[in-house]
């Protein structure tokens, strides 16, 4: 298996929403509690958002 030079959370990040990417990169260089509540928080909005957003997708797709 060919590796890449990037770390492997590196390369997880690449696959996600580039919001949610932001939100982790944040949460992980961020030193302050209070600051990882509300970064924990934006993130467990925008999951949320974008499981809303695949399961509408997903009802226009079987409804077509």
């Amino acid at each position: 298996m060919k590796r890449t030079g990037r770390p492997r959370s590196t390369r997880k990040a690449d696959s996600l929403p580039p919001d949610i990417g932001i939100l982790l990169q944040e949460i992980e260089n961020e030193p302050v509690p209070e600051r990882l509540l509300d970064l924990a928080r934006r993130l467990q909005e925008a999951l949320v958002e974008q499981r809303r957003t695949e399961a509408a997708e997903e009802a226009v797709d079987e409804s077509g």
